[in-house]
C-alpha cells in the first residue's frame, strides 16, 4: 500500500517535536557501566532486544526478565505495534536500537532507572533513483525515532518490576497518562489488560477507516492521544 509524503512528513515532524535529546557526562556513564553497576547494562541489553520485538517483530523470549504481569503488559505492546505495522505496510529493515541511561536512583529495596531509546531504521531496504519523486520517496530515507523509557529493576530476584513509556500510544491508552512509575507499580488484572487491548485494537481500526475515509471516527483520538495512525508506524 503506498503512502503519501506528506503523511511521512507529518511523522517527521512529530517524532522530532516529541523527541527531546537528553546527554550525560562521560564521567557519569562511566561510572553507572562499571562492575559496581552490573545491572545498567543488564537493562540496556534486555530494553534493545525489546525494541526489535516491539518494532521488528522478532522473537526474543524476554519473559525471564520482567514479572509476569509486565512480560503480559509488553507482550500485548508487541502485538498491537506489529498489527499496526501490517495496517499501515510499513515494515522496516536495517533496524537498529541504541540505549542510553539518563537517571538512577533507589526506590525504597529497588532501583528507578530512566533510559532513551534511539531507533533508526529504513523503509524499504534498497534506494530507489526510480521512485526519487514517488510516493515512496519517504520510505526511502534513514528515520530516526527517540523516546524515554522509565524502568523499576529489582536487584533481589533480577528481574523488570514495571516499564513506562509516556510518549507512547499504547502504554496511555493501556494504562493512562503521566503514570509515575515510582509510586504508582503496575497493577492491571490479566482479564482488564485483555479487554483494554481489545478495544484499543478496535480503536486503531477505526482511526484506520477513518484515514481512508470510510468513517468520521474523531472522537477516537481522544483514546488514541490525539494522534494520527500513520505516527504510530
Amino acid at each position: 500500500m503506498k503512502k503519501s509524503v506528506v503523511f511521512f512528513s507529518l511523522i517527521a515532524i512529530v517524532s522530532a517535536a516529541l523527541w527531546t535529546v537528553h546527554t550525560f557526562s562521560q564521567e557519569t556513564s562511566r561510572v553507572y557501566e562499571s562492575a559496581e553497576y552490573p545491572y545498567v547494562e543488564h537493562i540496556k541489553e534486555v530494553l534493545t532486544k525489546l525494541s526489535e520485538n516491539i518494532d521488528m517483530g522478532t522473537s526474543h523470549n524476554l519473559d525471564g526478565f520482567f514479572s509476569s504481569d509486565v512480560s503480559a503488559f509488553l507482550k500485548g505492546k508487541i502485538e498491537i505495534t506489529q498489527y499496526v505495522t501490517k495496517l499501515n505496510d510499513t515494515e522496516k529493515t536495517k533496524y537498529n536500537a541504541e540505549v542510553i541511561l539518563l537517571e538512577e536512583q533507589p526506590v525504597g529495596r529497588d532501583i528507578y532507572l530512566k533510559y532513551q531509546i534511539i531507533t533508526t531504521f529504513y523503509y524499504l531496504d534498497v534506494f530507489d533513483e526510480n521512485i526519487l519523486f514517488s510516493d515512496d520517496y519517504a520510505r526511502n530515507t534513514k528515520t530516526t525515532r527517540g523516546f524515554v523509557v522509565e524502568v523499576i529493576y529489582s536487584k533481589e530476584i533480577n528481574k523488570i518490576l514495571d516499564i513506562y513509556s509516556e510518549l507512547n500510544y499504547y502504554d496511555i491508552a493501556v494504562r493512562g497518562k503521566n503514570i509515575n512509575i515510582k509510586n504508582e507499580r503496575y497493577s492491571i488484572s490479566a482479564e482488564n489488560l485483555t479487554e483494554r487491548i481489545k478495544e484499543l485494537r478496535n480503536n486503531l481500526y477505526r482511526v484506520y477507516l477513518e484515514e481512508r475515509g470510510g468513517m468520521d471516527l474523531s472522537s477516537q483520538y481522544h483514546t488514541l492521544g490525539g494522534y494520527s495512525l500513520h505516527l504510530f508506524c
